[in-house]
């Protein structure tokens, strides 16, 4: 079970990447004068269970007061799944401005073991 989870959150990974290459660039000119940056945009899922966690991980790895926080149910899982397109939509748009106006220059994904979404998305909920 959890050589499956990592292969489809690899899987979901290599697609956000490919995804992120062949976008239109995003006029980043216009925020260069207000010089706030960032490291990098943590993507976490939306598991209430990790808010503290992805917080305690990001200060133990040198990321204090230096990151963006997107949440996402799913994480890279909600970004690739068919489900709900918009989502995509949305994490692309929050992505590419976090680049233009803090100028990150990393995207962590978080996702988890015990994903709800992951589960129900490839059938891994008990009784399916």
């Amino acid at each position: 079970m959890v050589a499956l989870f990592r292969a489809i959150v690899l899987v979901c990974l290599a697609a956000i990447a490919v995804s992120l290459r062949m976008a239109p660039a995003v006029h980043l000119r216009v925020y260069e004068k207000n010089g706030l940056k960032a490291r990098a945009i943590v993507v976490s899922c939306m598991d209430f269970r990790l808010i503290n966690k992805v917080k305690d991980m990001m200060i133990s790895r040198g990321y204090s007061d230096n990151y963006d926080f997107f949440v996402l149910a799913g994480a890279a899982l909600g970004y690739v799944q068919k489900k709900m397109p918009a989502w995509q939509s949305v994490l692309h748009d929050h992505l590419h401005y976090a680049i233009a106006l803090h100028h990150v220059r990393e995207v962590i994904f978080v996702d988890h073991l015990d994903c709800g979404l992951y589960k129900q998305t490839y059938g891994l909920l008990k009784g399916k």
